[in-house]
């Protein structure tokens, strides 16, 4: 498999096709296993578990589809995603508002941003 996407995108390092090949493959165990378990027992509502498979296939396939088009257009798409996930962790877990602030600064898009930058990676003011 790495001598085919080698042909299909020779920039890629080596490590990149190590981390796409490692998301594809969870991706296409925990599918196989949704549909056996579906097979297997039809009555079983896993719906919710089919929903979010679904969503994490599109997550992927735009981080990657990001990856091949820039790395740097791959870091404003890593820190949506990040923005994304903070959003749903948010809800989900009803944190303390003095708490909101601080969380929002350490898991900020901008954060993530400020650290990817040439050069920034040991100068944001959270390493202070």
């Amino acid at each position: 498999m790495k001598n085919l996407l080698d042909k299909i995108f020779p920039t890629l390092s080596d490590e990149l096709i190590i981390v796409i090949s490692l998301i594809i493959g969870l991706l296409v165990t925990a599918s196989l296993i949704l549909f056996l378990v579906k097979k297997i027992s039809p009555k079983t509502n896993i719906s919710e578990l089919a929903a979010r498979t679904r969503s994490w296939w599109i997550m992927a396939g735009m981080f990657i589809g990001a990856v091949f088009i820039s790395y740097n257009i791959s870091y404003f798409f890593l820190a949506f995603l990040s923005f994304i996930a903070f959003r749903e962790l948010y809800s989900v877990l009803g944190f303390r508002e003095a708490d909101r602030g601080a969380l929002f600064y350490w898991l900020s898009p901008f954060n993530i941003i400020w650290l990817t930058l040439p050069g920034m990676e040991h100068s944001s003011s959270s390493f202070r």
